[in-house]
């Protein structure tokens, strides 16, 4: 398995952005690419469905003061992607980062798994910090928000 041990306060750097890890995860190699980065727990040992967190760039037609639009459209997407497999409601809110960042966080849960997605939103962009917990482990959920607080664009204003 081609894996690399990523270790408590790594501070990982792409081109739009950046952001720090507070505990050991593994950056799992398989299915991360340049555009979608994919974390695991450092003891997973490829068997199973582990919990998860993945980071990915991208980019909508909303501005960074048009947050509430942004959110709508959110909302209706997982409701029609959902397809009857929630086991809840899509609960919703907004947020403000550690680094001054408004977030839109969406919290739902299935059969076997509890997701939450953070928004962090940019001018016409937004990196997705999207967690899926199996476990109910609160160290994924934590790391989840670590990412997410610790996020910045480069060259923001």
């Amino acid at each position: 398995m081609d894996r690399k041990a990523v270790t408590a306060g790594d501070l990982y750097t792409l081109s739009y952005g950046g952001f720090s890890l507070i505990d050991s995860r593994d950056k799992y190699y398989p299915q991360s690419t340049d555009a979608k980065l994919l974390f695991v727990p450092e003891d997973y040992n490829g068997i199973g469905i582990p919990d998860n967190i993945s980071v990915e760039y991208g980019t909508n037609k909303y501005s960074k003061s048009d947050t509430g639009a942004l959110g709508e459209a959110i909302m209706t997407q997982l409701a029609l992607q959902s397809g009857g497999r929630l086991s809840g409601d899509i609960t919703a809110s907004g947020i403000t980062s550690d680094k001054g960042e408004p977030v839109l966080v969406f919290n739902f849960s299935t059969e076997d798994r509890q997701i939450t997605q953070y928004y962090i939103c940019g001018d016409y962009e937004y990196i997705l910090v999207y967690e899926t917990n199996f476990s109910g482990s609160s160290e994924s959920d934590e790391a989840a928000q670590n990412i997410m607080n610790t996020f910045e664009w480069l060259n923001s204003d």
